[in-house]
Parts: C-alpha cells; sequence; structure tokens
C-alpha cells in the first residue's frame, strides 16, 4: 500500500480552499471515526508559511487549540470553542494574535479540552 503524499495534499488543498480553514475531515476518513482524543503532527512539518493542524474529538467539548512559542509564550489561539465530535483540521499562517509574522524556530501546539492536554512541537 503506498503512502499519502502530504505535500502534494497540502499544496491541492490550499488551492481548492484558497486559505481558509482546511476542511473538517481527511478525505476518507467518516466523522464517527474518532473514539479517543487524539491530536496528530502538523504537516507540512517543518512548514514555511502555513501548516495543518489534525486532532479527534471523542464526543462534543469545549476546546482550545493554541500555538506556544520555545520560551512558553503564547502566539496565538486557534480555536476556543465548543466543538462536536469527529475530525477536525485548522490552518495555522504563521502569525501572532496581531496578524504579524513569526519568526523560524521551534513551536508548539496544544490542545485542552479541560479534563485532558495533548501538545506537539514543530519547526518553521
Amino acid at each position: 500500500m503506498r503512502g499519502l503524499d502530504v505535500r502534494r495534499l497540502y499544496w491541492r488543498r490550499r488551492r481548492v480552499h484558497g486559505g481558509t480553514h482546511a476542511r473538517r475531515r481527511r478525505p476518507g476518513a467518516r466523522a464517527g471515526d474518532a473514539s479517543e482524543l487524539t491530536l496528530q503532527q502538523n504537516y507540512p512539518n517543518p512548514f514555511n508559511p502555513t501548516t495543518t493542524i489534525a486532532f479527534s474529538l471523542p464526543e462534543k467539548t469545549r476546546v482550545a487549540l493554541a500555538i506556544y512559542d520555545v520560551n512558553g509564550r503564547l502566539v496565538t489561539t486557534l480555536v476556543d470553542a465548543e466543538l462536536g465530535a469527529g475530525f477536525k483540521e485548522y490552518r495555522w499562517d504563521g502569525t501572532d494574535s496581531h496578524r504579524r509574522p513569526v519568526g523560524s524556530g521551534v513551536y508548539f501546539c496544544r490542545l485542552d479540552t479541560g479534563t485532558r492536554t495533548l501538545s506537539r512541537r514543530w519547526f518553521s
């Protein structure tokens, strides 16, 4: 079985969706596939200028999805809302909460549901 070429999928998605949030599910994924809380590695990684963050929720819950720099400072919050169960994807365009571009380096993505917290490290 061949692997998924995420670079090709990324550029196709960027062209089709015109820079807005990516669609909520991966092609072929069903909304009911999320049986546990997961935070997947962003793609592409390293990224320039945008990256996609994917996660799944087993039930409807309040979610905070935030980006932090290597010093632990909040860069931006991508999501702070109640979301339904299922697979979700959001794009980060490499800017802070004031829409200023951030520099290259190490960043952390943190997914907080109130009862559990997951995080991933990435490079830009």
